[in-house]
């Protein structure tokens, strides 16, 4: 999937980008701004064309739903909510790579730091699209009764949980003890779960999808 392509940028990230901190220790994250603009440049340019896999993937299912007879307007919406998610995942990188450059033009510590912060929580804003994409496209899949049950509420429970985290998660993020490890817990684990929803989504669909053998050449 062109989703998970991501996973080949990511490595090229010096640590953890955005850091998280919103404002504090500002010389440790001025610190890990210092490495290869470029390159971190680069991959926000990488993410901004392999995450359309998430809507590409959310397009197929509609697809395979219209043509089976089982179009509806919950897949409409998922697809629309998809396209969101990754728009905003897309800005939150290109906040870090503004970051990345204004470090490396030596300006002030705090334009640095600023763009670090609004990097952060607008990464964390991804959760509630991607959940409610996730949550109606699993119900299309429920309502049409083509697809094993034990997946669309795996789709259904980590879409609910993962939209508790996109409302959650931004003022989570700045908190400190439980509120903060609640944000950070439904900012995890329910991602893994959508991810194996999408992954086993993706065969079934590829397993159903007709073969056509290759016209004879003339």
């Amino acid at each position: 999937m062109l989703y998970f392509l991501e996973w080949v940028g990511i490595p090229f990230l010096p640590g953890t980008l955005p850091t998280d901190r919103l404002g504090h220790n500002p010389a440790a994250t001025v610190a890990d701004y210092a490495h290869h603009p470029g390159t971190i440049a680069f991959v926000a340019g990488w993410f901004s064309v392999v995450l359309l896999g998430r809507i590409v993937f959310v397009a197929g299912l509609r697809t395979a739903l219209s043509d089976t007879g089982h179009e509806h307007a919950l897949a409409d919406v998922a697809l629309v909510v998809m396209a969101v998610s990754v728009t905003i995942e897309v800005l939150a990188y290109g906040l870090v790579a503004a970051g990345a450059w204004l470090e490396q033009a030596h300006a002030s510590a705090n334009s640095v730091v600023a763009l670090d912060s609004a990097g952060s929580i607008t990464d964390k804003l991804i959760f509630g699209p991607i959940g409610v994409s996730v949550v109606t496209a699993s119900l299309a899949m429920l309502l049409s009764r083509l697809f094993p049950r034990w997946l669309t509420w795996l789709g259904l429970i980590g879409g609910v949980l993962l939209t508790a985290a996109g409302i959650i998660a931004s003022s989570a993020q700045g908190a400190a003890g439980t509120w903060h490890n609640v944000g950070s817990v439904l900012g995890g684990v329910p991602v893994f779960a959508v991810w194996i929803w999408m992954i086993a989504t993706s065969i079934i669909l590829w397993r159903a999808t007709p073969r056509t053998d290759a016209a004879p050449i003339a």
